[in-house]
């Protein structure tokens, strides 16, 4: 399997860890400690192991922050239909 390298040139250390700060959920911080260890030299098993990743993951993200930038680690908004506010309509129909 061939290994994804990270274009670290335009990356640095500050910038992710600022994002990891401001991430808004569990997952957006784990991808953003994942680059992080990269940019730190750490080793892809040693990064799998800690953060209890699939290599394949690690390649996608990776994937992605190498053609769209830090961003694309953001959460993306939900789609599909929205979950219904109350269910108190239901009585008509029962």
């Amino acid at each position: 399997m061939k290994t994804l390298k990270l274009n670290s040139s335009s990356l640095s250390i500050e910038a992710v860890k600022e994002l990891k700060k401001k991430a808004s959920s569990e997952q957006e911080h784990r991808r953003y400690f994942a680059i992080e260890l990269l940019l730190k030299k750490e080793e892809r098993s040693t990064i799998v192991r800690i953060l209890d990743l699939g290599v394949n993951t690690l390649n996608q993200w990776i994937t992605k922050v190498n053609q769209k930038g830090l961003e694309s680690l953001k959460t993306q908004a939900g789609r599909g239909s929205k979950p219904l506010k109350s269910l108190n309509f239901l009585h008509v129909f029962l």
